[in-house]
């Protein structure tokens, strides 16, 4: 297998590049992650975050697959869902404020999907909403969505900080209000999670680059105009302002 650089198009490491660090992170470039052979079944990703965890499926049939490089991200690694994929980690509980940063995309905008789901119910998570017109929604308790979905690779920055929740893509914000105060109990990949064991539901089609978990708003960093840079020399994404 050839393996990618991850610095080729920057220098920016979303694992351990920054002030705070994320505290959960997976990334599909990860120097230190050995993936399967390109196209091969994932059955444990590296949770490259400050406490770490990784995301696990045993069972073969519900395993995601490695795509060493997809177009649509320039030509960089992803993680592709489909069917009833999904990985997850039970974690120790975290608090909000805590916020989710996703890399990722839909292969299609009319179902309801997951992009990360953060426990507690199926239906928690950061993904697309048909039932309100195919828009993006963000709901770690109470739910927020805006925006029009589509199949697009983009960036997710999602706020689970009671009233000031908000839910930007690609530096645009798209929707903002109370999301509840809800601690993020269990961690999954590819579909909402309401418990480690079982409880799945709202499975992606669609893949993943990096997913995030902060306990400090990523915006508000130093190294955010850096992060920012790197989505647009790594993966094409270009993010405001």
């Amino acid at each position: 297998m050839m393996l990618v650089d991850p610095y080729r198009f920057g220098t920016f490491n979303p694992l351990t590049g920054w002030t705070t660090d994320p505290v959960h992170a997976v990334w599909a470039s990860d120097p230190s992650w050995t993936p399967p052979a390109d196209g091969g079944a994932v059955s444990s990703w590296r949770n490259g975050g400050s406490v770490g965890g990784d995301l696990v499926q045993a069972t073969g049939s519900k395993q995601p697959t490695y795509d060493a490089s997809l177009g649509a991200y320039n030509n960089q690694p992803v993680v592709t869902f489909a069917t009833d994929d999904v990985l997850a980690v039970n974690p120790a509980d975290i608090a909000q404020p805590y916020y989710l940063v996703v890399i990722g995309n839909v292969a299609a905008a009319t179902a309801n999907m997951a992009f990360v789901g953060v426990g507690g119910n199926a239906a928690y998570r950061v993904g697309t909403d048909s039932a309100t017109g195919a828009q993006w929604r963000w709901v770690p308790g109470s739910g927020i969505q805006g925006g029009t979905v589509d199949t697009g690779p983009h960036l997710f920055v999602a706020a689970a900080d009671g009233a000031n929740g908000f839910l930007e893509i690609d530096g645009a914000s798209v929707a903002i209000g109370n999301v509840g105060t809800n601690a993020l109990t269990v961690l999954s990949v590819g579909a909402g999670v309401g418990a480690f064991v079982g409880s799945h539901a709202l499975y992606l089609n669609g893949s993943i680059a990096y997913a995030a978990v902060f306990n400090t708003d990523p915006t508000g960093q130093a190294e955010w105009a850096d992060f920012k840079a790197w989505c647009l020399s790594f993966y094409g994404i270009a993010v405001a302002p």
